[in-house]
């Protein structure tokens, strides 16, 4: 189909060719300029062997891409533990005499943790207010 689409624009008809060159020629990978160098050279009676123009396709081709491998996503960082929450916010509730600095400092801590976690902080944060903890 496609060397019947090219003879529509060009006489390749006509030329000396082999069949197998046509096709070569009206692949849809063979640059256009070969296609021109090819079926120039045909109509000036010197027309190119099939591995010629298999060699000039290969050489005109834009090199191809490789793959770029994805990168591999770092690990997630470990959650941390009941326990060390429940440390980290006594100690900042110890650095924090504001009472609504420590308010603010629970909700950003809040933002940050998955629901589990947060019902996790929410249980130490009233063993904390009852002064158990």
């Amino acid at each position: 189909m496609r060397v019947a689409e090219l003879s529509k624009a060009q006489r390749v008809t006509d030329l000396d060719l082999p069949l197998r060159s046509l096709y070569l020629v009206a692949a849809p990978s063979t640059p256009e300029a070969v296609r021109r160098e090819v079926i120039g050279q045909a109509e000036a009676g010197e027309p190119p062997s099939y591995d010629e123009i298999k060699d000039v396709v290969e050489e005109q081709k834009p090199e191809k891409q490789t793959k770029r491998a994805l990168p591999t996503p770092a690990p997630a960082p470990e959650p941390p533990t009941p326990d060390e929450i429940s440390s980290q916010m006594s100690d900042l509730f110890g650095q924090l005499d504001d009472p609504q600095a420590r308010i603010d400092c629970v909700i950003d801590l809040f933002k940050q943790l998955s629901r589990h976690e947060q019902q996790e902080c929410f249980l130490k944060l009233r063993q904390i207010a009852a002064g158990s903890a």
